[in-house]
């Protein structure tokens, strides 16, 4: 089974289309560095689109969507790394509530 992702799902230019539990079940070292570069790609231009007007909402909508969550866990980010993305954000003077389970510390 495949989980496809389209632009609206991550609010961002780039597409992603990984099998869905993509990181247990990679049968190749490359498949899964791709996967890992195309997620961190998407996170970091999600996270430059916050800055252009016409793009700001959808970039919202990926970190306060499932979408960053998902992002994050093929990129491979702890719960502290996701943290910290999201305070940066934060810091920056955007709202988000994110995503991430409730249980988890996010930095100040």
């Amino acid at each position: 089974m495949q989980l496809q992702m389209t632009n609206r799902d991550f609010g961002s230019k780039v597409g992603l289309i990984v099998p869905l539990n993509f990181a247990k079940r990679t049968k190749s070292k490359v498949e899964y560095r791709q996967a890992k570069n195309i997620a961190e790609a998407v996170i970091l231009q999600s996270m430059e689109d916050l800055y252009e007007e016409a793009h700001r909402e959808e970039s919202i909508e990926f970190f306060t969507g499932s979408g960053f969550a998902q992002c994050a866990e093929i990129a491979g980010m702890t719960q502290k790394e996701k943290a910290e993305v999201l305070n940066i954000i934060k810091g920056a003077g955007f709202e988000i509530n994110s995503a991430i389970s409730a249980g988890e510390k996010v930095y100040a």
